[in-house]
């Protein structure tokens, strides 16, 4: 199930009706910005529904074989919720009234407690992920396997593995995960007239290099796949060894050529897009792997430094950064508006973009502002373009 909440009870705020449709109106709620064409006879103004985002993948249950001919991936064994359009208007997400769900998920619970159930677990709903290629952890030689075993058995000493061995994502990072904007409540609210940086948002796979108490870690989204003694990090991942990684384990060749282990001091972490040949079809055009940083992450602190501290940091490593639009002031009042500032934005290669982030602007800061309710980490969000949409996400089944 995704660690991210995908599904919460909402309260129809309005139903539009959308023209020429007699049977659908296009809901929207009170909590959020989101906007979901429903059945006309089954919703009404002030009713409390369950919400489910679009990537969410819904479990192959009875209550929702209807989604069968629109919704069914046989690669995601379940069903996936799309952005869809109908009648002139967009449609993000679905919509499900309480008595359409299993009757032992809401039958004699209090409102309150509704509201406050994670229905992202409830509904066992998981997240359409990136397409990851998987390389193989290096496998130990006999010796060394034989003496772990004796170390074991006399000692009681396990010993850590090291090098590309998948664990689990350390506990002392925070996952990259941009909120969209339409999840938070009051967003135009509070960011009316704040000076925000935009930067394009990439179409590849989440990286994640950190230096934490001597160690050295690459994680991709979910996963830890390197971890080493930084000094040992330093003497395999640098610019000299950085070919022979190029095929074998690009994730060790972008970390070698531009010798992030050298570069990190201790209680820093990187994270960045990883993109390229194989990489979410490669929508950049790139001929080989490349790495764009998008937060520089304090790890005792727990905090994000400003976007202006990271551009700094990757000038003086000469890493690079995500492509930087502008600073302006937020002026939008509508997700419209911010579609269609979004929507021209493309890739070298021609393709739409996949979207843009958003995050909060003051001049000389050193640290990202604190988020706002459902932001991750940050004041920070994204918009996701709908040509992007549109074009891609049926070719993403």
């Amino acid at each position: 199930m995704s660690d991210k909440q995908m599904a919460y009870m909402c309260t129809i705020k309005e139903l539009t009706p959308i023209e020429n449709k007699d049977r659908i109106v296009l809901a929207t709620f009170e909590e959020n910005n989101w906007s979901v064409i429903v059945q006309k006879e089954l919703h009404s103004i002030g009713q409390k529904v369950v919400y489910v985002e679009t990537e969410s993948i819904l479990p192959l249950w009875p209550e929702f074989q209807f989604l069968e001919k629109r919704c069914f991936s046989a690669k995601r064994k379940g069903y996936v919720i799309k952005r869809m359009a109908m009648g002139g208007v967009d449609s993000e997400g679905i919509v499900f009234n309480l008595s359409s769900l299993p009757n032992n998920l809401w039958a004699n619970k209090s409102d309150q407690a509704l509201v406050d159930m994670d229905w992202t677990a409830a509904l066992q709903i998981r997240r359409k992920e990136d397409i990851v290629p998987q390389w193989q952890p290096e496998k130990k030689g006999w010796l060394e396997n034989k003496i772990s075993w004796l170390m074991w058995k006399l000692f009681r000493i396990k010993q850590q593995r090291i090098g590309n061995v998948p664990s689990d994502f350390p506990s002392y990072l925070m996952k990259t995960d941009e909120t969209q904007m339409q999840s938070i409540p009051q967003v135009f609210e509070i960011m009316k007239n704040r000076q925000v940086a935009i930067t394009l948002k990439l179409d590849g796979q989440s990286l994640t290099f950190a230096h934490h108490k001597g160690v050295f870690t690459i994680s991709t989204r979910n996963r830890s796949v390197y971890r080493n003694k930084i000094k040992k990090a330093i003497s395999a991942l640098n610019m000299k060894t950085s070919e022979k990684f190029f095929e074998k384990n690009p994730h060790l060749y972008i970390a070698a050529f531009y010798e992030i282990p050298r570069k990190l001091k201790d209680g820093l972490a990187i994270q960045g897009e990883f993109c390229g040949p194989g990489i979410q079809k490669n929508r950049l055009g790139l001929k080989h792997f490349e790495f764009y940083a998008f937060n520089l992450f304090n790890i005792s602190k727990r905090k994000f430094y400003s976007t202006q501290k990271l551009k700094l940091f990757c000038d003086e490593s000469n890493i690079k950064m995500v492509p930087f639009i502008e600073v302006k002031k937020f002026e939008w009042n509508s997700i419209k508006e911010i579609e269609q500032y979004a929507a021209p934005f493309t890739y070298e290669s021609g393709l739409p973009a996949e979207g843009l982030v958003i995050r909060g602007w003051q001049e000389g800061a050193e640290w990202m502002e604190d988020p706002y309710t459902k932001m991750h980490g940050s004041l920070s969000m994204k918009i996701i373009s709908p040509r992007y949409k549109t074009k891609f996400q049926d070719e993403d089944e």
